[in-house]
């Protein structure tokens, strides 16, 4: 017979950060897309995308739904990590510009806040390549759906 399941832990650790994310950008979608976890902690999330074939349009440029997924994906790990573990946060908007369009090398993005509120957060996503040159701009806006256990 199992035995009571443990609480949520209080806090977010690295360790925890990589644990939890390895299966949300291993397995899922974001992780057939290529997206990468470099960093993240309370208030700022810093992840890569490799460009590679099958994230290109016909024409041989990142196709803009991978770097809008990789705009998302920033804020999103960015807003998770700043509520406390076992929130679950949603996304309820997105905006991104594009700016140049990419063929190879890596794309990095970083999220940083704009607000963080009980049940809202907007989010400011930069996106540039490995080369230095700026990609995309986004701002997205989440909302916490579930808060976290008490302990």
């Amino acid at each position: 017979m199992a035995g009571p399941t443990p609480p949520a832990p209080r806090e977010w650790t690295p360790e925890l950060i990589r644990e939890q994310f390895a299966t949300r950008l291993g397995t899922l979608f974001n992780g057939h897309v290529g997206i990468e976890l470099v960093d993240a902690g309370p208030g700022f999330a810093r992840l890569r995308l490799p460009i590679r074939d099958e994230i290109l349009q016909p024409t041989g440029v990142v196709h803009g739904g991978a770097v809008a997924t990789l705009a998302d994906v920033t804020a999103g790990v960015a807003s998770h990590v700043s509520y406390p573990p076992g929130t679950e946060i949603v996304t309820v908007e997105l905006k991104v510009n594009f700016i140049a369009g990419l063929r190879e090398g890596v794309l990095h993005s970083e999220a940083k806040p704009l607000h963080i509120g009980h049940r809202t957060s907007v989010w400011e996503v930069r996106i540039d390549h490995d080369s230095g040159r700026h990609v995309a701009f986004a701002s997205g806006t989440f909302m916490v759906v579930k808060e976290a256990p008490a302990t």
